[in-house]
């Protein structure tokens, strides 16, 4: 009996769940990206660009793709330009879900940041000092990731752990000062709320369940629909130039004569029938 509670716990916690699965594979990420593709370069300043594409590069990626993943991006910017709806009211609005959608998607790259810093390896290369300024006595040397120069053993030692030492003081200050700020602006958004944390659940539980409804009445009418239209096709046997009518590539909504919306050259072909 008391797995069907914890069941409930984990529905109801969806939101955390989803979080925490972000994080999850953005470690995963990070440790195959540094064990198949990090080979810090032996050359100044090679070794500074590369270094940093590998702090920087992944988490931009990660951050444009928690925008394309969540449902929310498209529902927000899908016909905004032609609704006619932009009033300053609309307009805020606009700037505060695209804000909530930005916090969302910020999980993924802001892990990242925070394992390359606390790791060190990656800000080690990029930080790895001219070997001028140490007097180095070559510049083209195999190395070790991550130092990039050859330097003297015991040299190299001492840069690289004061580096990454460097690097974890700023991974730390990164989890510390978001950590902070986070909890400061759900607190402040908790306590500007018009309601109480009971009714707040409620409302959250209810869009979850309006939207899983909705999508699984969207998939059972297009699928009726979609029926329809292929039977009618396949009502009686076709010609060539028939088969080829469908075969237009065109993914314009048309309308027909009666004002239905028209959704394929499929569609339009069984309509006109």
């Amino acid at each position: 009996n008391q797995l069907f509670p914890a069941g409930k716990t984990v529905g109801n916690n969806k939101g955390s769940i989803q979080n925490f699965g972000i994080v999850g594979v953005t470690i995963a990420t990070e440790e195959i990206a540094k064990f198949i593709f990090f080979y810090c370069p032996c050359d100044y300043p090679a070794n500074k660009i590369y270094g940093s594409v590998f702090i920087w590069g992944p988490a931009f990626v990660l951050l444009l793709a928690g925008f394309l993943v969540n449902r929310r991006t498209w529902r927000l910017t899908t016909g905004k330009c032609i609704t006619g709806d932009s009033t300053i009211s609309n307009n805020i609005r606009f700037l505060f879900i695209f804000f909530q959608i930005f916090v969302k998607a910020f999980i993924a790259p802001a892990t990242w940041l925070i394992l390359a810093f606390l790791k060190g390896d990656y800000y080690a290369c990029a930080r790895w000092p001219n070997p001028e300024d140490y007097q180095a006595r070559a510049r083209h040397h195999s190395c070790s990731i991550p130092n990039p120069i050859k330097f003297d053993g015991s040299e190299a030692e001492i840069i690289a752990r004061n580096l990454r030492a460097e690097s974890h003081t700023i991974g730390w200050f990164y989890v510390c000062f978001g950590m902070s700020i986070g909890i400061v602006l759900v607190l402040i958004f908790r306590c500007r709320s018009k309601y109480s944390y009971e009714q707040s659940n409620y409302i959250d539980r209810y869009r979850q369940s309006e939207i899983q409804q909705f999508e699984d009445e969207l998939d059972k009418k297009a699928a009726e629909q979609a029926k329809r239209i292929v039977d009618g096709y396949f009502s009686k046997p076709r010609s060539k130039l028939e088969w080829d009518q469908i075969a237009v590539i065109n993914d314009k909504v048309t309308r027909s004569k009666r004002g239905k919306a028209i959704y394929s050259p499929l569609h339009k072909f069984v309509n006109k029938e």
